[in-house]
Formats: structure tokens, C-alpha cells, sequence
């Protein structure tokens, strides 16, 4: 649910004011205000895009076209008559106006009593964090925001090591993959794919299918990771949890207990097997412990403000890292730093980070068909130029070792994963 701003909750009202008052004596006008406030209760109901002003003006043909709708309510006439019959002007002012007022706490605070009821009926909202004096905290933004631009000051060549899928037929092997992950320790590539919706086990050696998941328990797999213990963790945007598969391999399991989130795009597995996701629909990320306990989360409306629905997360060496497709924007969320000069995108296929023990970050930028790595220290960018061009590069993993980096990329637009290697030291001024 898109929360309307307190002046487009006015105007909304306004237009209800203007069809409950002037039905019989107006009926054209009455007609419009029914209808701008039919356009804005449906803009209300329309998930993501629709979260950040300049994508509200979308909803303008909605606004228009709802008012020939409308001129099939005269059949409800005389009840309106006998509602404005029992309300004055000055009423109707006033409930106008507490309704409004109602938004304001959205705002400030990032949420208003109409969200936080429909969130208690979905069942979302993370439960208290545990006591244990030892757990993980996500750090909150220091200081005012640091701005950077996107600058490419070198390319690097891909060697690319095999691909697999390449078909985008309804019963492709891989259709639309969104994520992707390396274990390292047993030699395996793990895809999720979303059209259809299924799991594929690939050999890191050759990228041959070992085996594919597509019993429909997971309706939408979106990325995955590899838990401590060493199971599959599979982030699914519709049932919104991280699932893991079962030790018996009898089927998937809820990973991360306690919290609810909407539609989150992306996870991260840290070094102690701690899980972050990326909790798009509500702008914020969370933290799971190592069994999949919430710990701890980070809002936009209680920390850096520009994390408005992250595609991706991470933690390394230097700080939190968080993708915001729809502002553009690349977060530190430690720092404060915000860097922009990215294309903006949709957050369905957004992009999506991987770290370096080094500190840098690779980075996918699927509208621009490209693999970015940065430097964090120099705030340098590198583009890593495969010998296959990528159409819409999403989900990545990179997995060090050899004096060469593997390198695991989803492109999801070409319906294929691959793995590239490139040259392990970092690159240097001069």
C-alpha cells in the first residue's frame, strides 16, 4: 500500500466532500470529485512504484478514467441526499480535516494509523529484539550526508568461464533469474529464477544442472544466500520470509522468525552467519541472527532517509551498504553517504551487491546492462566489461581465491546465468 501524502489525503477527501454534497444539484461536479477521489484511493492500493512523487503522476489516467465509473452510483442518490442531509458544511470541514491530520505522522515518522492497522492485520512488525548483550546492531546514520556521483575511471575485462539458460520460454531452465549465490565450499551455483518459479543447482566447475526446485513452495524466489551451517537460504518476495531447506532435503523452511516484511528484493549472509534483507515494501532493512531471530532493524524514517525501498544490502569491512533503485541512490548507512549518477530502476529487478574481503563492492546496474566494482576508500568505480554483453544484469556473488575473483551474475533479461573470473588485485591510481 502507497500512503498518500497529507495534501493528497485533503485533495481526496475533498473530491468525496464534492460528491456527497453536490450529487443532485451538481451532478458533473459531483461526478469529478468521485472520481479524483476514486484516483487517489486506487493510487493508495498500488504497490511500488507508486512510493515516490514523481512516480504519483502515473496515477493521472487512473484519476480520469475513474470518473466514468462513477456515473453508475445515481442509483445511490437518495441515500447520498440523506448523508448530506445529517452532515453540514462545517462537519464535513472537520472530518476533512482530522482525517487529514491523520497523515501527518506518515510525514514525519515514515507511518500513520491506517498503515499501522493494516500492518497489524497482515502480521507485520518485527517482535522486541533479544536481550543477549552480544547481538549484532545495525548502525545508525552519523552525521549530515555525504554526496558522491558515479564516476567509471577504468574498465576491467571478464573472462567468462561458462553460461547456462539462455532460453525465456515459459519452460526455460532458468526464466527471469533474479539471484545468485556460490558455495565455495561444496563447488555449487545456486539460481533463483521467477518466470517460472524455480531453484536450480548448477556445478561452480562447468555450470552443468545438478538439480532443479520447482514444486511451487516458494511462488517467487528472488535471492539467495549460503547459512552458516551451510543450507540453502532462499529469499521469496511473495510469502516475504527467507526459507531454508531442510536438513532432510524434504522441503523449505522458514528462516527468519518473528517479523513481517513486504516484498523484500534482497539478502546478505554475513561472515558469522547473521542474515540482512532487504524489506523493500517498508523501506528499511532487517537483522536476523544466526538462527534466524530478528535482532534489529534500520528504517528510513529513524536513520538515513533516502532508504527508500532498497533492492539490496550488505555489510563488509567498511560499513552497511544499501541499493535504492528508485532514488538512484547507493547508501552507506554508517557514514551517511549517499552516491548517485545511477540510472533509476524498478525495484522488481533492482540492483544488487557483492563485497570483496578486500572492502569493494561489486555492483549490478541492470539498466544500464553493466557490472560496476567500487573502491569505497577512493570512492572509485571500475566497470567490469564481460566478453558477452549482459542485457539486465540483477542478482551477483563473487566468490576470491587463485590470484582471481569468480565472479556469478543473474541476468535476468537474458534469462541466463554465467560466471566470469578477472584478475583479484586491486587496481591503483596512476
Amino acid at each position: 500500500m502507497t500512503l498518500l501524502t497529507p495534501l493528497e489525503g485533503c485533495l481526496a477527501l475533498v473530491g468525496l466532500v464534492l460528491g456527497l454534497t453536490h450529487w443532485r444539484r451538481q451532478p458533473l461536479l459531483a461526478v469529478v470529485g468521485i472520481g479524483w477521489f476514486g484516483g487517489l484511493l486506487l493510487m493508495s492500493a498500488t504497490p511500488a512504484p507508486f512510493t515516490v512523487l514523481h512516480h504519483r503522476f502515473m496515477a493521472v489516467p487512473l484519476m480520469l478514467a475513474v470518473p466514468a465509473l462513477a456515473l453508475g452510483l445515481h442509483k445511490v442518490g437518495t441515500w447520498l441526499d440523506q448523508v448530506e442531509g445529517h452532515l453540514s458544511e462545517a462537519q464535513l470541514l472537520v472530518l476533512c480535516g482530522v482525517l487529514t491530520a491523520a497523515q501527518l505522522p506518515g510525514l514525519f515518522f515514515g507511518a500513520n494509523p491506517i498503515q499501522l492497522l493494516v500492518d497489524q492485520y497482515r502480521g507485520v512488525g518485527p517482535d522486541t529484539a533479544p536481550a543477549a548483550e552480544d547481538a549484532a546492531q545495525l548502525p545508525e546514520a552519523a552525521g549530515d550526508p555525504l554526496h558522491a556521483d558515479l564516476e567509471v575511471m577504468e574498465t576491467v575485462p571478464l573472462t567468462a568461464l561458462w553460461h547456462t539458460g539462455g532460453s525465456c520460454t515459459m519452460d526455460a531452465l532458468l526464466g527471469s533469474p533474479r539471484g545468485v549465490v556460490i558455495d565455495g565450499r561444496l563447488g555449487y551455483v545456486y539460481a533463483t529464477g521467477v518466470e517460472p518459479p524455480r531453484i536450480a543447482m548448477l556445478e561452480l566447475e562447468d555450470g552443468a544442472v545438478v538439480r532443479i526446485w520447482d514444486d511451487g513452495q516458494l511462488p517467487e524466489p528472488v535471492d539467495a544466500g549460503m547459512a552458516g551451517d551451510g543450507r540453502l537460504l532462499v529469499l521469496d518476495n511473495q510469502r516475504e520470509q527467507v526459507f531454508a531447506l531442510a536438513e532432510d532435503d524434504s522441503g523449505w523452511e522458514v528462516f527468519t522468525k518473528g517479523t513481517g516484511h513486504y516484498r523484500p528484493r534482497g539478502m546478505h549472509v554475513m561472515p558469522d552467519g547473521s542474515v540482512l534483507v532487504a524489506d523493500t515494501g517498508h523501506s528499511r532493512i532487517t537483522l536476523f541472527g544466526p538462527d534466524g531471530l530478528f535482532v534489529d532493524e534500520h528504517t528510513a524514517w529513524t536513520g538515513v532517509t533516502d532508504l527508500d525501498q532498497p533492492s539490496d544490502v550488505l555489510v563488509n569491512r567498511t560499513g552497511t551498504w544499501a541499493v535504492s533503485p528508485d532514488l538512484a541512490l547507493l547508501l552507506n548507512l554508517g557514514s551517511n553517504l549517499r552516491i548517485g549518477g545511477f540510472p533509476r530502476t524498478t525495484t522488481m529487478a533492482g540492483p544488487h551487491l557483492a563485497d570483496l574481503p578486500d572492502g569493494r563492492l561489486v555492483l549490478t546496474d541492470p539498466e544500464m546492462s553493466r557490472l560496476l566494482m567500487l573502491e569505497p576508500d577512493s570512492l572509485r568505480f571500475t566497470q567490469l566489461e564481460p566478453e558477452t554483453p549482459l542485457i539486465r544484469p540483477v542478482g551477483v556473488d563473487v566468490l576470491p581465491g587463485d590470484g582471481r575473483v569468480l565472479l556469478a551474475v543473474a541476468d535476468a533479461w537474458n534469462c541466463r546465468v554465467s560466471l566470469f573470473a578477472f584478475d583479484s588485485e586491486a587496481p591503483t591510481d596512476g
